[in-house]
């Protein structure tokens, strides 16, 4: 680990890291990906290789990422991984914002509050609760969500393009039934809607949340059957889902009639 970091504890240094876009970034998709080499990385990132490197050199210093092996010696070039000891930090903070959402639509406590409380309950646990400490984590993460959402577009148009002059090339001598293509998807959905009121919020938040339990249970499924059918690392096909919900006409008042 690097002198200028041995004072502080790996969770004191990841504090430190998230704040740098490029840091987060690469500890996120190692987090979504498991392990990757240089090429994939900076695709993802969006930043140059030689960049790319750079970082990935010094947060293996401060003990945040290591070569993967296994997959290194199986696969062609360098493969990285996050530490198990950052891995465990990151799922904790995961599960901490997981939790939240349990305490809130779980109990139902929403469905009993006036719209007063409700509006109590967002300046006090989402708007103002540790929102300067998780500000730079939360503006990473969107740049990150952009990067990837880029990169999938473009290597979709490039494999795309590829397929086309392959099959026009030996369109005389293969068939389509010989094409045999791994598990893909790309699908976008937006949706926009109108509330006014807060119990409008959280009503859309109880769906999204068992929702979102259940698409883990169906993961967790999933991965039992290619444990059970022993499908190699190799072929896994990592699939991003992601749901994001904001609103795009941010207002406030100030009640003044209380104040003198």
């Amino acid at each position: 680990m690097a002198s200028n970091s041995k004072d502080k504890t790996i969770g004191e240094m990841y504090e430190l890291a998230i704040k740098d876009p490029i840091k987060y970034s690469i500890i996120t998709s190692l987090s979504w990906y498991k392990k990757l080499n240089l090429t994939k990385l900076s695709k993802l990132i969006n930043k140059h290789e030689s960049t790319t490197f750079r970082f990935i050199k010094k947060l293996i210093e401060d003990g945040f990422i290591e070569i993967d092996l296994e997959t290194t010696t199986s696969e062609w070039g360098k493969y990285y991984k996050l530490t198990h000891e950052v891995k465990k930090i990151y799922d904790k903070k995961a599960e901490e914002i997981e939790k939240f959402g349990e305490l809130i639509i779980n109990n139902n406590e929403f469905r009993n509050k006036s719209e007063e409380e409700l509006n109590s309950l967002f300046l006090n646990e989402l708007l103002t609760k540790n929102l300067q400490k998780e500000r730079a984590e939360v503006l990473n993460f969107l740049l990150l969500q952009q990067n990837v959402q880029t990169a999938i577009m473009n290597e979709i148009l490039i494999r795309r393009q590829d397929f086309k002059e392959y099959y026009l090339s030996n369109k005389d001598s293969i068939q389509m039934n010989d094409i045999h293509l791994k598990p893909c998807d790309f699908a976008l959905l937006t949706n926009t809607f109108k509330i006014s009121k807060f119990i409008h919020l959280f009503r859309l938040y109880e769906v999204l949340y068992k929702f979102q339990n259940e698409i883990n249970n169906v993961i967790l499924e999933i991965e039992k059957d290619m444990d059970a059918e022993k499908v190699p690392d190799s072929e896994r096909i990592t699939q991003i889902l992601h749901l994001f919900s904001s609103n795009a006409d941010f207002i406030y008042t100030i009640n003044t009639s209380n104040q003198k």
